[in-house]
């Protein structure tokens, strides 16, 4: 998100996970993962501290606070729209799962999500993921469930608002990417949810380049960051 913080100045902040090295860290996610989830770390009540110290040493607004994050950071995003309701405005979770039960919301929470239908790790339908030789051990939840979960707590319509669709050109390193926008709202507190379902890409973050192709395919056909940016700068906490 750099460039677009530069750009419209705000602050973009990168916290690390916890884990036995400097590479494998993880997050509490609920439902997921490693050593995060094992040692039961208080990931929500870290990301309250990080807030509260930021605020101390930065100006933000602290109407304005956004989640994102890939994978098993994107699950911690969930969990932070579920139970830190008090200081995130909106999230936007990209290729991951919600991973925690939840019954009843304190107040609206706009969602963004997504998802690719050729994520092998998430898989979009739900049930056990698998990563190389790395196989979740517990099920995930399919996105159209998710949905339909935050749906009912939101209030919002049954039906979503389909389009536009986006297609990658023939003869580009785009071809055989798609995107589709599904928004359902408006919902109760003005909130929405939107989803970019994906195909031709998988367990990546749509708009940026990698070279991992164990994870997925690199796609332009959205920039992520451009659609939750414009979506985070619609929402912000009561006052």
């Amino acid at each position: 998100m750099d460039a677009i913080a530069d750009r419209d100045g705000f602050v973009a902040v990168y916290p690390n996970g916890t884990g036995r090295g400097a590479r494998a860290l993880f997050w509490n996610a609920g439902g997921c993962c490693g050593y995060a989830m094992r040692n039961r770390v208080d990931d929500v009540g870290f990301t309250r501290a990080l807030l509260d110290d930021l605020a101390a040493r930065v100006v933000i607004d602290r109407r304005r606070v956004y989640a994102t994050g890939l994978s098993n950071g994107a699950m911690m995003a969930f969990r932070l729209g579920v139970e830190a309701q008090d200081r995130v405005a909106a999230i936007a979770p990209v290729e991951g799962a919600l991973m925690i039960g939840v019954t009843a919301f304190a107040r609206p929470m706009p969602l963004m999500l997504f998802n690719s239908v050729d994520d092998r790790y998430v898989p979009y339908g739900g049930r056990f993921g698998r990563l190389g030789k790395i196989a979740h051990v517990m099920p995930y939840p399919a996105v159209d469930e998710e949905i339909a979960r935050w749906r009912g707590l939101d209030s919002c319509p049954a039906e979503p608002k389909v389009g536009p669709e986006l297609r990658g050109r023939a003869g580009t390193a785009d071809a055989g990417n798609s995107a589709t926008r599904y928004e359902w709202g408006p919902c109760a507190g003005g909130s929405r949810i939107v989803l970019w379902k994906l195909a031709g890409s998988g367990h990546v973050w749509p708009g940026t380049a990698h070279s991992l192709s164990w994870l997925g395919h690199s796609t332009t056909v959205i920039d992520g960051n451009e659609e939750m940016w414009r979506f985070f700068r619609a929402s912000a906490l009561p006052p």
